[in-house]
């Protein structure tokens, strides 16, 4: 007999969202033109297997939250970082409307999460 902490579907979420964030920062890392042909298919390969634990993980933390919170801190947290993330590594340019959309999404985000009722 297993028993699960409550936190341990946090850490699944936790986990789906970094393993989504790295899966798409790869995905940019494979577009450049003057990569190898055979680089570009790792990093995709690579990216592929990202998204697949990222899916396997956000799917175990639906088996103790509900997907009406698990979906918006998945998707927000995930969009959220990527931007921070590419603005940092790739040096993406992020403008005012966008800075004040990453903003909103956080506090969409957090609006969610506090209205809502955990699952026992």
């Amino acid at each position: 007999m297993v028993i699960e902490s409550p936190l341990v579907h946090l850490v699944f979420l936790s986990l789906a969202i970094f393993f989504n964030v790295s899966h798409n920062l790869l995905l940019k890392l494979s577009s450049p033109d003057s990569l190898p042909m055979l680089h570009k298919y790792g990093f995709i390969a690579a990216a592929l297997g990202l998204g697949a634990f990222g899916a396997y993980f956000f799917a175990r933390s639906l088996e103790r939250i509900q997907l009406s919170l698990a979906y918006p801190a998945f998707s927000g947290s995930s969009v959220v970082l990527t931007c921070v993330l590419a603005l940092v590594l790739f040096r993406d340019s992020l403008s005012l409307p966008g800075l004040i959309g990453i903003v909103l999404i956080m506090i969409g985000v957090s609006l969610v999460g506090t209205s809502l009722n955990p699952q026992s």
